[in-house]
């Protein structure tokens, strides 16, 4: 593993959330988690909601642990770029709220799945960034 750093920028709507160096980042693309380290081959990756870690350089071996929303990356020129619609540290996560509001989506999922009205992409996408945040607790060893 490469400990040659490089420039990453994770950004949502609302806020930067990092902005810096770092020496590794993995990312929950939609075929699958992504390694990038220092002088990665170029890429554009479409990105499910997921478990987006990346190792800073000063602090190696703590491990920087978000949960993210869909978005994308782009890696050029030992530079990271990740857009994302949400994105929660460990910290930030209210666990007994996320368990509950995919009790309820889960729950809403199944009985109105077959109204033309209910939209189930919404439900599948909440779904996905609650079960994410929970998922970053459960690596953590806290309430997850």
């Amino acid at each position: 593993m490469s400990t040659t750093p490089f420039q990453l920028s994770i950004v949502t709507p609302e806020r930067t959330i990092y902005e810096g160096e770092v020496t590794s980042v993995t990312l929950p693309a939609t075929d699958g988690y992504v390694g990038i380290w220092a002088n990665h081959a170029p890429m554009v990756a479409a990105m499910r909601a997921g478990v987006l870690t990346f190792d800073t350089v000063k602090a190696q071996h703590s491990g920087e642990m978000w949960a993210v929303g869909q978005g994308f990356c782009e890696v050029s020129d030992n530079q990271c770029i990740v857009l994302v619609d949400s994105a929660q540290a460990e910290g930030e996560i209210d666990y007994d709220s996320v368990r509950a509001h995919l009790a309820r989506r889960k729950k809403e999922l199944r009985e109105h799945l077959a109204d033309p009205e209910f939209d189930a992409e919404v439900a599948e996408r909440e779904i996905e960034e609650d079960e994410a945040m929970l998922r970053v607790g459960f690596l953590r060893g806290s309430r997850g």
